[in-house]
């Protein structure tokens, strides 16, 4: 079975994060000996801004490249260039596609034409390249829709009637929570648009190198935050939520990990609040990041909207119970034995949350924690689900794949 995969964002070797979820599902599936590679667009914007700035040799370098790489030791194919239009003329998407389908070409030049395709949605450019290259080539596809764009309300019914041809034209429609699956039903419902394929819920994979690992001996009780710094994220509110809880307790940090456009107003807002024992971790790297999660104490989310929640489970695959906001994803995975859910927009509630765990910590068994997140999160299940899909997807029989890790 050869399965090609076209991440929802740019990937390549220097920018991994934004793909992380596809990289931990292929990595599982390269697990259980299935084939498995990538494509990707890296378009990096119009050439009328180099124009303006006198860059004349730009026009005649928009012809798309296509670069060989490996992606923890799966292989890449990258159409990188630049687009020839101005933003203003919406064409952007049109030249994705085209890149999308060169990158494709070059893949099966290289590696071997894929059974199948699995395109990840943030939101549509991947979907409409793999409905491309099953209309010039036959090649059939499955579809992950990981976007928030469907919760936020900012999807038009021309961007659905693209997206619900594709979801018909797919072999399988796989969501990561019930949530979105539900959102998006209803959303295309409102558009009066005809959806007649159901949705079935995979979630994404844990990181395969996270694991127990026993509690550091800190001084203070330590709440750990890793995401990007922006709105949705809701880390004003987090901030305003620490500052309640600094009043009761003092031996208490707060690390926040990410960037964004709200760095320096969120850097800002700590000052004012004299929150001393807030640090600002900038990016982390996946080692970076592992050692975050394991030398905190728990993990708090603020979000106002998730279609899942990665770093929920990479928490509690470490053995650290998690509060998180109920914003989409999280409510489906936390439970009295893990963590605490409060309502979203409410810095009273959450702060009574991470009161409520630094008082009751002792109640959770963090290794058992760890055990039950990898059990329903881990390379392996989730692995085997996704080679069932592609299995029928491709009408396999039963054994014509053995499901043995290497």
């Amino acid at each position: 079975m050869h399965i090609l995969i076209i991440p929802g964002e740019e990937l390549n070797e220097k920018n991994q994060l934004s793909s992380v979820f596809e990289i931990h599902q292929a990595v599982a599936l390269k697990s259980l000996n299935v084939k498995v590679g990538f494509i990707s667009v890296n378009l990096e914007g119009s050439i009328y801004k180099d124009l303006k700035q006198g860059k004349l040799n730009s026009i005649f370098s928009t012809r798309v490249q296509t670069l060989k790489q490996e992606i923890q030791g799966i292989n890449l194919v990258a159409a990188a260039g630049k687009y020839r239009t101005p933003a203003f003329l919406q064409r952007y998407r049109k030249k994705r596609i085209q890149a999308g389908v060169i990158a494709y070409k070059y893949y099966c030049k290289e590696f071997g034409t894929p059974d199948l395709i699995h395109a990840h949605s943030r939101f549509l450019d991947s979907i409409l390249i793999a409905q491309r290259i099953n209309q010039k080539f036959g090649i059939p596809y499955v579809i992950t829709e990981h976007s928030t764009y469907h919760q936020r309300n900012i999807v038009s019914k021309k961007d659905y009637m693209n997206y619900t041809a594709a979801v018909e034209k797919a072999k399988s429609w796989i969501v990561v929570s019930d949530s979105l699956g539900k959102i998006i039903e209803s959303n295309i419902d409102k558009f009066n648009l005809k959806l007649t394929k159901t949705f079935r819920v995979v979630p994404n994979v844990a990181d395969p190198n996270f694991g127990y690992t026993e509690n550091e001996k800190n001084e203070n009780f330590i709440f750990l935050n890793i995401a990007s710094l922006d709105e949705k994220k809701n880390q004003l509110l987090l901030l305003e939520s620490f500052k309640l809880v600094t009043e009761k307790y003092k031996k208490v940090e707060l690390r926040i990990g990410g960037q964004g456009k709200l760095e320096e107003e969120l850097r800002n807002r700590a000052e004012h609040l004299d929150l001393e024992q807030v640090t600002f971790l900038g990016s982390l790297n996946r080692l970076e990041a592992k050692r975050e999660f394991i030398k905190s104490n728990a993990f708090v989310l603020s979000s106002d909207v998730e279609t899942f929640g990665v770093v929920v489970i990479e928490s509690l695959a470490v053995g650290r119970p998690v509060i998180s906001t109920i914003c989409g994803g999280p409510e489906y995975i936390i439970n009295h034995d893990n963590g605490i859910l409060v309502e979203k927009n409410n810095f009273k509630d959450l702060a009574n949350a991470m009161i409520e765990l630094i008082e009751g910590y002792e109640r959770y068994n963090l290794e058992e924690i760890s055990r039950n997140c990898i059990a329903k999160y881990g390379s392996k299940t989730i692995g085997k689900q996704l080679i069932q899909i592609y299995k029928e997807a491709l009408n396999l029989n039963d054994h014509y794949h053995q499901l043995q890790p290497r």
